[in-house]
């Protein structure tokens, strides 16, 4: 009977059967060998592959070093085996371990035949490694350079669409200030206040939209750092729905917090902020006046989940998927035409997933809709 072992690099230190051919009948499966300096790595295999050196054993029934696989070896009809390490650049890799039923049969230049026959096996096995590194090298590069392509191509489609959400604001402030810039005289006041009014609008969405593209770009480029730290999230809750405040006053709605618990979870303070400030403002924006705005909170073993709840418009079920994707656009006007951005939720993903946390949302058209995310206790 003749083995391949491969030598393993684990704590043990054992050796894999690879092949092998001829009469085994289960012994591979008793050796438990190790190349490590142990009785049970003294035999022939493990000698070989810890010293890089021919080992030999002459007679199973005489070799102390044998004693560990005698039982199985004599059973099996074994008398003498021949270990020869395999090597690849002066390092043992494993070993060819050859079993007679004779005992001694190997003659010296029968040994040296065999080492011979050992190191074009190696070089064999080098080869053949080496082919399939090359081939899934090659694989890996053209896997990844499809995916970089699309991954271009997506980015191009994204910044497109930004490019057109940019546009939007501007055109109405460049229009309505054209006409102001002329003459306002000719204008009563609640004209001028409906320009000013647009403009306001436009330049606040302009600069929502700008604020969160810098942050977004800030951490595809690595250069937005995440400082987790211990903080109530109470505390954040509550500074965000004061900061929205006016906001949902300006449309008649009702805002608040459920969340009367102190929670203390691990997270980044301003990445936080920034998801709850773009959920707000959706649900806000979604929202018709008389409507009402909810922050809660729920605890489970492994997670802090925060929901934005609101009685608005929702979200019809086919464009539900279309949600914190960089590749479409879901974007509506709100119950006062207020525009979107587009690039609010894709940062909110982006953010509660550097947390190891997930998004997602549960709506119903003409129902409201409920973003929920979680952030882990730990």
């Amino acid at each position: 009977m003749v083995w391949i072992g491969y030598a393993r690099e684990d704590v043990d230190k054992t050796v894999k059967p690879m092949a092998f051919a001829g009469f085994e009948k289960g012994y591979l499966e008793t050796l438990n060998i190790t190349w490590a300096d142990t009785e049970r790595g003294h035999g022939p295999t493990g000698t070989a592959i810890r010293t890089g050196k021919m080992s030999m054993c002459r007679n199973m029934l005489t070799d102390l070093n044998f004693v560990p696989w005698r039982e199985q070896a004599i059973k099996r009809g074994y008398a003498s085996s021949i270990a020869l390490p395999l090597k690849v650049k002066g390092k043992t890799f494993g070993a060819l371990t050859i079993y007679s039923r004779e005992p001694d049969p190997f003659t010296e230049d029968e040994a040296g035949l065999l080492s011979e026959i050992a190191s074009d096996l190696a070089y064999g096995i080098t080869a053949i490694r080496w082919r399939i590194a090359q081939h899934e090298a090659e694989e890996k590069l053209k896997k990844n350079a499809a995916e970089l392509k699309e991954l271009n191509a997506t980015k191009d489609k994204f910044f497109g669409i930004i490019a057109h959400d940019l546009k939007n604001p501007f055109a109405s402030m460049l229009g309505s200030s054209e006409i102001l810039s002329g003459d306002p005289s000719h204008f009563d006041y609640e004209t001028i206040k409906k320009f000013g009014a647009i403009m306001y609008d436009s330049a606040k969405s302009g600069y929502s939209l700008l604020e969160n593209l810098l942050e977004w770009s800030r951490s595809q480029t690595g250069t937005l750092t995440f400082i987790p730290k211990k903080i109530n999230i109470l505390d954040i809750i509550n500074e965000n729905i004061t900061n929205m405040t006016a906001t949902a006053i300006n449309k008649k709605i009702q805002l608040y917090s459920e969340v009367t618990n102190d929670l203390e979870i691990t997270a980044d303070t301003n990445m936080l902020n920034t998801i709850l400030r773009n959920l707000l403002n959706n649900a806000i924006k979604f929202t018709y006046p008389g409507g009402k705005v909810t922050v809660q909170t729920e605890k489970n073993e492994n997670n802090i989940i925060v929901t934005v709840k609101d009685t608005g418009v929702g979200i019809p079920k086919v464009d539900i998927q279309k949600l914190f994707r960089i590749d479409t656009k879901y974007t509506n006007y709100g119950t006062a035409d207020e525009r979107g951005t587009g690039l609010g939720l894709l940062l909110c993903k982006e953010f509660v997933e550097k947390h190891g946390g997930r998004i997602w949302v549960e709506s119903e058209e003409g129902e409201g809709s409920a973003f929920k995310f979680t952030i882990p206790l730990i």
